[in-house]
């Protein structure tokens, strides 16, 4: 797996000593796809888990109306400005719920057998019930879009007010399992009915492959999660409304070498002229990727060749070897 991205290493301490300057180079390096301890690739199987883009696969559950919305004071420091509501709108009934079916409308793809974990984070608006709780479900369904099974979280307390609270739960796929939609569900602790108007928010809704313990445990990440040394994210498709990967950082690397290299000040060699008739024998073993030693003033030098060019006549072999300090 590849994907175009950049990276900026630094040398603050070379800065202070002789100033900013920079280059920019393309490479080619391998972005290999990030394994998660579940043995499948990490990233979010969910299409648009923080709804920044689109409420796509976000659907009416039961007793409410969903709906994107910004939460604002409501329950602030969510992912991002936006956020799902859940108004409530039975005059008596005693749970409120949005399914979510993904970025396709008839479920998130799954294989069979398989464990999955995902979270939401979950908050009770102003206007809401003191005891509310919430749950996360599991729809499991098969190749005829026929459900199978259900697999429902423990509850979840939101305890105050405007404040999001994490919901998580794991499950095995059925072994007929090809699709699954996820049920985000509040009631009451006491048992009492919710009343119209009662606010629920839901944000940040992640799922991933796990192992048979429920590891990894996740933080929410999508294609717009900021790039770290470790690794970074893509979006596999269509900008926020499609599943992301965890790429691993090998450009992290790369590019530090390059600081470490060039942070100090000091002559270089970037060319050399040589007569190879001087020496043919040696013409063979001097190739791109080969490092010679250069003596200057006495102080003998490591480069690398990384290029080559040349002309030919009757009494010259002149190569030309363009090089960087090994």
């Amino acid at each position: 797996m590849t994907a175009e991205t950049t990276w900026v290493a630094q040398d603050n301490t070379s800065i202070a000593a002789y100033g900013s300057r920079q280059t920019q180079f393309d490479t080619n390096i391998f972005t290999q796809v990030d394994i998660n301890g579940g043995g499948g690739t990490s990233g979010n199987l969910i299409a648009n888990g923080s709804v920044e883009y689109t409420d796509t696969g976000w659907g009416l559950g039961s007793n409410n109306r969903v709906r994107r919305r910004k939460p604002g004071s409501d329950a602030p420091n969510g992912y991002g400005e936006w956020a799902i509501r859940l108004k409530h709108t039975a005059a008596a009934a005693g749970n409120s719920s949005a399914d979510y079916s993904g970025g396709e409308s008839d479920g998130i793809p799954v294989s069979n057998s398989r464990y999955y974990r995902a979270t939401v984070w979950c908050a009770r608006g102003a206007v809401s019930r003191t005891d509310l709780r919430a749950t996360i479900r599991f729809n499991w369904y098969d190749d005829e879009e026929a459900l199978i099974s259900q697999s429902t979280s423990a509850n979840f307390s939101l305890t105050t007010a405007s404040s999001w609270y994490e919901v998580t739960h794991f499950a095995q796929a059925p072994a007929s399992a090809t699709r699954a939609t996820i049920t985000v569900r509040f009631q009451r602790s006491g048992g009492g009915n919710l009343t119209r108007g009662d606010i629920a928010w839901i944000d940040g809704l992640c799922m991933v492959n796990c192992n048979s313990s429920g590891n990894p445990t996740i933080t929410y990440t999508d294609g717009d999660t900021a790039k770290a040394s470790g690794g970074f994210t893509i979006w596999t498709g269509e900008v926020g409304n499609s599943q992301s990967l965890n790429l691993q950082n090998p450009l992290v690397t790369r590019a530090e070498q390059l600081a470490a290299q060039y942070n100090t000040t000091g002559i270089r060699a970037t060319r050399i002229r040589w007569n190879a008739q001087e020496d043919l024998t040696s013409v063979s073993s001097l190739t791109v990727g080969k490092t010679i030693s250069l003596i200057y003033k006495g102080t003998t030098t490591t480069y690398r060749i990384i290029g080559i060019d040349g002309t030919v006549d009757p009494d010259r072999y002149m190569i030309d070897y363009y090089l960087v300090k090994a």
